[in-house]
Protein backbone atom coordinates (compact mmCIF):
# COMPACT_ATOMS: atom_id res chain seq x y z
CA UNK A 1 0.00 0.00 0.00
CA UNK A 2 1.30 3.42 -0.94
CA UNK A 3 0.53 6.26 1.46
CA UNK A 4 0.09 9.59 -0.29
CA UNK A 5 0.01 13.17 0.95
CA UNK A 6 -3.73 13.11 0.20
CA UNK A 7 -4.09 10.15 2.62
CA UNK A 8 -2.12 11.96 5.31
CA UNK A 9 -4.23 15.11 4.95
CA UNK A 10 -7.40 13.04 5.22
CA UNK A 11 -6.05 11.23 8.31
CA UNK A 12 -5.23 14.58 9.95
CA UNK A 13 -8.70 15.95 9.13
CA UNK A 14 -10.50 12.85 10.43
CA UNK A 15 -8.41 12.65 13.62
CA UNK A 16 -10.16 15.81 14.82
CA UNK A 17 -13.57 14.10 14.68
CA UNK A 18 -15.19 12.08 17.45
CA UNK A 19 -15.77 8.33 17.18
CA UNK A 20 -19.49 9.00 16.67
CA UNK A 21 -18.76 11.29 13.72
CA UNK A 22 -16.32 8.78 12.27
CA UNK A 23 -18.91 6.00 12.41
CA UNK A 24 -21.15 8.15 10.18
CA UNK A 25 -18.36 8.36 7.57
CA UNK A 26 -17.53 4.66 7.71
CA UNK A 27 -18.28 2.94 4.39
CA UNK A 28 -21.22 0.54 4.48
CA UNK A 29 -19.11 -2.43 3.46
CA UNK A 30 -16.44 -1.89 6.13
CA UNK A 31 -16.52 -3.58 9.51
CA UNK A 32 -18.63 -1.55 11.93
CA UNK A 33 -18.02 -3.23 15.29
CA UNK A 34 -18.46 -1.08 18.39
CA UNK A 35 -15.05 -2.14 19.72
CA UNK A 36 -13.16 -0.38 16.89
CA UNK A 37 -10.84 2.35 18.07
CA UNK A 38 -10.83 5.83 16.59
CA UNK A 39 -7.68 5.06 14.60
CA UNK A 40 -9.07 1.79 13.23
CA UNK A 41 -12.11 3.71 11.98
CA UNK A 42 -9.88 6.33 10.36
CA UNK A 43 -7.88 3.57 8.65
CA UNK A 44 -11.08 2.02 7.26
CA UNK A 45 -12.38 5.35 6.00
CA UNK A 46 -9.14 6.50 4.36
CA UNK A 47 -7.77 3.25 2.95
CA UNK A 48 -10.78 1.01 2.39
CA UNK A 49 -13.05 3.53 0.68
CA UNK A 50 -10.96 3.16 -2.49
CA UNK A 51 -10.54 -0.59 -2.17
CA UNK A 52 -12.11 -2.73 -4.91
CA UNK A 53 -15.31 -4.59 -4.14
CA UNK A 54 -15.02 -8.27 -3.29
CA UNK A 55 -17.39 -9.25 -6.07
Amino acid sequence: MIITIKNLKEIARLSKKSITELRKHNPERAYRGKELTKYQLIYQIVFLMDAPDDE
